[in-house]
């Protein structure tokens, strides 16, 4: 759950940060190089909090290539990557742990 909550939300604010320096220097309608950076810079940082969660690249992706999204600006973290996977989180934890026999998870870590 921790590699998802904050795998998810490092990439949406990498992702926001890069589109906003792009916009800045004046590259941001190069979008191959700024979804590259984004999705490179955000593996880099879920390596160094050690919250590695793949789709948090995609996360950091959508931010750059989708229009509408880079109008929430820095508010495309909390809603809808914070809380969307606070609720995906919170499914998982009733689904996987209605049978006795399962446990998840397995640890916070």
């Amino acid at each position: 759950p921790k590699n998802a909550i904050v795998g998810n939300v490092v990439g949406a604010l990498v992702g926001w940060a890069v589109v906003t320096v792009a916009s800045l220097l004046g590259f941001d309608s190069m979008e191959w190089l700024t979804a590259a950076l984004a999705v490179s810079m955000t593996i880099a940082a879920q390596e160094l909090l050690g919250a590695v969660h793949p789709p948090g690249g995609a996360a950091a992706m959508l931010h750059v290539v989708g229009l509408p999204l880079r109008s929430l600006g820095i508010w495309y973290a909390v809603c809808p990557t914070l809380l969307g996977t606070i609720a995906m989180v919170l499914f998982a934890l009733l689904i996987n742990n209605v049978s006795p026999a399962r446990a998840y998870p397995q640890g916070w870590r």
